[in-house]
């Protein structure tokens, strides 16, 4: 027990570690790290959701989807400030509660707590989540949001699960995972749901 434990400690030493050190130094130069705040900015500071990066007067360009990026990421950039940094703390939260989804939806699923801590630790250094947690995107809320849509389907929470997967499409279309997610869920669930004759009463 107290090997574990240790190892547990080392592996979130080594994941706050990397992650740490790569805070503001890995992919500086990606342009949607101008592209999307910029729109929420404009969204917030003037309520219009008009695209300020391609927006010419010839080409209006207007964004209909996206809000929930807008409140999320404009609510805490307003309280954190506008910067780079910022933005990128946010996007390495948002990762971190959904690893933590995923912990929790492996464990309701019946998993060994190892092998959830091992899917945790895995996930938070896999390289394309620790890009995402160095952009800001909407991968970021996007992979949140989908791991909670899925941790509510496991808690048998049916309706819940509907509206975040609604929420998680309407953020990014990598929110389509959840059609696939709970798909597979509920067929594993199929007699469970469906007992059989029930259509004959």
């Amino acid at each position: 027990m107290k090997l574990k434990f240790m190892l547990l400690v080392l592996l979130a030493l080594l994941t706050l570690g990397i992650h740490a050190l790569l805070h503001d130094r890995y992919r500086i130069f990606y342009e949607d790290d101008v592209w999307s705040p910029s729109h929420t900015h404009t969204w917030v500071t003037t309520g219009t959701a008009v695209d300020r990066v391609f927006h010419t007067p010839e080409r209006n360009v207007r964004w209909t989807f996206g809000r929930t990026y807008d409140f999320v990421y404009g609510g805490l950039t307003q309280l954190f400030g506008w910067s780079r940094s910022a933005l990128h703390l946010i996007a390495k939260l948002l990762v971190l509660l959904g690893a933590f989804c995923w912990f929790r939806s492996a464990r309701g699923l019946g998993y060994g707590r190892e092998l959830a801590w091992a899917l945790f630790f895995g996930l938070l250094l896999l390289e394309p989540i620790v890009s995402t947690a160095n952009i800001s995107r909407k991968d970021a809320l996007a992979f949140c949001l989908v791991a909670v849509q899925f941790l509510l389907m496991v808690k048998g929470r049916y309706l819940e699960g509907a509206l975040a997967a609604g929420i998680a499409f309407e953020t990014h279309p990598l929110g389509s995972l959840t059609l696939f997610l709970s798909a597979a869920l509920l067929w594993t669930r199929r007699r469970e749901l469906f007992p059989q004759g029930m259509w004959k009463k």
